[in-house]
């Protein structure tokens, strides 16, 4: 199956997810009012949206125009960078959200028991099925080399997802089993703000991570993805015939599913310009055979 064909699957089954489990969430929190519980279904249903878009992204990033004649490949980073940027704030409000729920019953007094509800089964259920599909979608991007930057996107997005979920799970177990006119009482008004802030410190990496990795690829950073180089460079060396010393350097660069090689020759002679742009077409046609969306480009 073709890349884009196996990107746009696992895309479609992430937003077919996304939604149902998000609405579900959002019921869940009208239920309950469990500010855990909307940090959960908000974040899933944002994914079902950004799930949609990056389908799109997914049909149109190879077309090309006549401003971009390469095609629109930075469409699919820049995707990653609002993406993880977008988690980031969504963090942080929420963060800020239940801080002030807690804020207000410890200085003020003032707060409602949280009231559990169906919260316990809901989020339990979306752990287990988060992080299964996070695994998927990672499995279905290590099928087609790391190539697709929206399912590393997605992957991550729904591990974390998959993390507050089994967070808020945790939290309201432990609002059943304590007292609530007990020494540690005051969970049952304070219970998610606590587990908010757990699950920030053990997700938030992941986001980073993610707009650092996208923002190289839109700013036109060398890949650093070893297994890409090394058969990238495998490929070009064994289909060249000219000496390895005229070979200065072979540079990978990605963005979104676009790699271009750039062989650099170093003090190129008629015969090694010749032997090069004699074996480009060949050269090219192995490099297609296991990276579709790949260009090479020599440099003299």
């Amino acid at each position: 199956m073709h890349q884009k064909q196996i990107e746009k699957k696992a895309l479609l089954i992430t937003a077919v997810f996304n939604f149902f489990s998000g609405t579900a969430g959002i019921i869940v929190y009208i239920l309950t009012g469990l500010n855990a519980i909307l940090l959960d279904g908000v974040f899933t249903f944002i994914a079902f949206l950004s799930a949609v878009v990056a389908i799109l992204i997914s049909q149109n990033s190879h077309k090309q125009t006549k401003s971009f004649p390469q095609g629109l490949h930075f469409m699919e980073p820049l995707y990653g960078v609002f993406k993880a940027a977008f988690t980031l704030f969504l963090l942080g409000m929420t963060v800020v959200e239940s801080a002030s729920d807690a804020y207000a019953y410890f200085v003020e007094g003032i707060g409602a028991p949280i009231v559990p509800g169906p919260a316990l089964p809901y989020a339990f259920l979306m752990a287990v099925l988060c992080i299964l599909l996070s695994f998927y979608l990672r499995r279905m991007n290590q099928s087609i080399h790391h190539a697709s930057t929206m399912l590393a996107a997605e992957s991550k997005s729904s591990l974390i997802d998959g993390l507050i979920s089994a967070g808020v799970g945790l939290a309201v177990l432990v609002i059943r089993l304590v007292a609530i006119d007990g020494t540690f009482g005051f969970l049952h008004y304070t219970g998610d703000f606590f587990i908010i802030i757990f699950l920030v410190i053990v997700s938030i990496k992941e986001p980073i991570d993610v707009l650092k990795e996208s923002s190289k690829e839109l700013f036109g950073a060398t890949l650093d993805d070893g297994e890409t180089i090394q058969a990238v460079r495998m490929i070009v060396k064994e289909g060249l015939a000219i000496k390895e010393d005229d070979v200065l350097d072979i540079l990978v660069y990605k963005q979104g599913m676009k790699l271009v090689a750039n062989v650099v020759i170093q003090d190129p002679e008629p015969e090694v310009l010749k032997t090069c742009l004699d074996a480009k077409p060949a050269l090219q046609e192995t490099l297609n055979a296991k990276f579709p969306h790949i260009e090479l480009v020599f440099t003299f």
